[in-house]
């Protein structure tokens, strides 16, 4: 079995992400179900832990198509949470929950 390339955001972009892009990157990480490694680290810089991702996910993160997917999917979520929050019965919550869980379904 072949293993595929992980690396740090630092590595892929060539500088340090900061913790804004960090969070975006692991976040849509987290949404599309990709693996995400961990790496302890130490240098002048910094001391902890850092992510790893598969280079694949990061090109495709940052050449836009995970990027807009994503977008995507939080605007139909956006726009099912305006339209079913008008009640206030559990009922009401229950079909924000089934939309939220439908939309997700779609873009995996």
């Amino acid at each position: 079995m072949l293993e595929q390339k992980v690396m740090s955001l630092f590595e892929y972009l060539g500088h340090a992400a900061g913790p804004v892009l960090g969070k975006e990157v692991a976040r849509a990480a987290y949404i599309f179900k990709e693996p995400i490694g961990r790496k302890q680290i130490s240098n002048r810089n910094y001391t902890g832990d850092v992510l790893l991702y598969r280079k694949e996910f990061l090109i495709g993160y940052f050449e836009g198509n995970k990027k807009l997917e994503l977008q995507q999917l939080e605007l139909d979520l956006e726009n099912s949470i305006e339209v079913t929050d008008h009640g206030s019965g559990a009922g009401d919550i229950e079909n924000q929950y089934k939309i939220h869980y439908t939309l997700v379904k779609r873009y995996e």
